[in-house]
């Protein structure tokens, strides 16, 4: 958990855009092909060149690092090998999400509006495992402080 805060506060603003109109893409819930590309739009070249850095790197890396904790979480929990699988379906989506919007951010300012609409379903998608995700975890802790206070 440490390492997961460690990226989030310490190493990724290193790398995100800085500035009035710095939206990141991949932290919007839902948009559509429009809102992404008058994001993009908002960024200076600047920006786009660290948003691309970060995501090339940090984002590359950080979803394993949550992958494996949710993981052996969600398997401490549950001791169920079958569902710790579950958070690696929030991982190849984050990634797909993230291959769009490099794609996007290389190729300002042609805008290739398929693309937009894909990666905004990757970001739905991965957003809503986050939930899924989460909730397994928070219910999975409930359990097992039930069950460990029967024991008891």
């Amino acid at each position: 958990m440490g390492i997961v805060l460690l990226f989030q506060f310490l190493w990724f603003p290193q790398f995100l855009p800085k500035g009035e109109h710095a939206v990141m893409i991949d932290t919007e819930m839902a948009y559509n092909a429009e809102d992404a590309y008058e994001i993009i739009g908002n960024y200076t070249g600047n920006m786009r060149q660290r948003y691309i850095l970060g995501e090339i790197t940090l984002d590359l890396v950080f979803p394993v690092i949550y992958t494996f904790l949710f993981s052996f979480l969600i398997f401490f929990l549950y001791k169920n090998a079958t569902l710790a699988l579950f958070p690696f379906l929030q991982m190849i989506f984050d990634y797909l999400e993230n291959t769009g919007i490099v794609i996007m951010l290389s190729a300002w300012p042609e805008k290739i509006m398929w693309l937009a609409t894909a990666t905004s379903i990757f970001s739905m998608v991965k957003w809503v495992l986050v939930g899924m995700t989460s909730l397994i975890v928070l219910l999975g802790a409930v359990r097992f402080v039930i069950l460990r206070n029967r024991k008891v």
